[in-house]
Formats: structure tokens, sequence, C-alpha cells
């Protein structure tokens, strides 16, 4: 089957790679034979991205048909739903963006309503699609425990709290440099101290 999926022949080292599948990964038969199918509608006939794949069930505990679908949905569905936020519609993603979706759901363990936030505070931010600028705001969410929007909305609250506490001159602003802190000066001492002086 996974020949006839592949279009070739199978050479020793990949029927070596199958074997490592079913003796060392447990995976059945069924379900190495809808791992070939499942790469090859994604586009890739390569033995080396089948294992990946394969790696990667085996570390989310994927060893039924069953399980492996409702990933792979989730999977699909996660992805046509990040490309539509980015406003990509005309391609489907490439590998590394693929392996930024991967991460953000099934590493990061986030739910597509958080990855889609993410995506639109990109889209807000830089007003074109970043892959990488998405995956720090996730990857920061991660480190500060993040699990709905409920969450995220606290951690604008605080932030927006905090730079109530730091405003920044008028002047400041009006140059757009706004990391700077407003100091607090005296400015009666000051003033005692410029007549001193003189």
């Amino acid at each position: 089957m996974c020949e006839q999926y592949l279009k070739k022949t199978l050479s020793p080292s990949e029927i070596e790679t199958l074997l490592y599948f079913y003796d060392q990964l447990h995976f059945s038969a069924a379900l190495i034979e809808y791992l070939g199918e499942y790469c090859v509608c994604k586009g890739s006939r390569s033995i080396h991205y089948i294992e990946t794949v394969a790696l990667a069930w085996a570390e989310a505990d994927i060893h039924t048909v069953a399980q492996a679908k409702e990933r792979t949905t989730t999977y699909t569905r996660g992805c046509f739903a990040v490309m539509k936020a980015f406003g990509i519609n005309d391609r489907n993603p490439v590998e590394p963006e693929l392996k930024y979706i991967e991460k953000w759901l099934h590493t990061y363990d986030f739910t597509l309503e958080l990855i889609l936030e993410a995506c639109k505070r990109t889209m807000e931010r830089l007003h074109k699609p970043s892959f990488e600028y998405a995956d720090r705001i996730l990857k920061k969410w991660t480190e500060q425990k993040v699990h709905n929007l409920e969450d995220i909305k606290a951690l604008d609250e605080t932030h927006k709290k905090q730079g109530q506490r730091t405003k920044t001159t008028p002047a400041a602003r009006a140059t757009g440099f706004s990391n700077f802190e407003q100091r607090d000066y005296d400015f009666d001492e000051l003033e005692q101290l410029l007549l001193k002086s003189q």
C-alpha cells in the first residue's frame, strides 16, 4: 500500500523505516497505511517527512487510526484558519509555516481561538503576516501560563495599568520616543540650584 501511495518501489532503507514504525513505535499496519496516505495527501512523498510525522504521532501517544484522524483534522482546520487570519488565501502553508502551526497546536497546546488571537495581534501590529512574530506572542503567553482569552484580557489590563504609571513627556510623545519613563523633578529645588549657580 505504501508503494502505491508513494508511486515507487521502496528501497531497503525505506522498508527498514516502515519496519521501525511497526517494531519500535508499535504502529499497526492500518496506522502505517494511513500515515502514508495522509503524507501524500499533504503533498509529500518523502520518506523523511513521513518519518517526521510518525515520530510526532508517537510522541503524542497516537496508536490508532481514529486518534491520528482526530489529530490531523484539528491540524488541517488549524492550518486553514491561520492562513485565513493572516490574509493568505492564494496558497497552502509551506514547510516552515506548518512547523510553527504544529508547535502552536501540539507543543504549546493552545486552542485555535488563542492562536487566531495572536495572528490578529500580529496583523494589527505589523500590518502583514509574520509567523515569527506570532510565535513570539504565543511563546510569551506560554511562559505567562495563558489558557484562555480571559487570561489575555487580564494581562492586557495589567499592561495598561503599568503603562498609565509610566507616562511619557509631551516632547517624547511628539517625537515618538515613548519608551522613556517620565522622571519626577522637584522644579522648586531645580530653580533654587539654578539661582545659586548664577
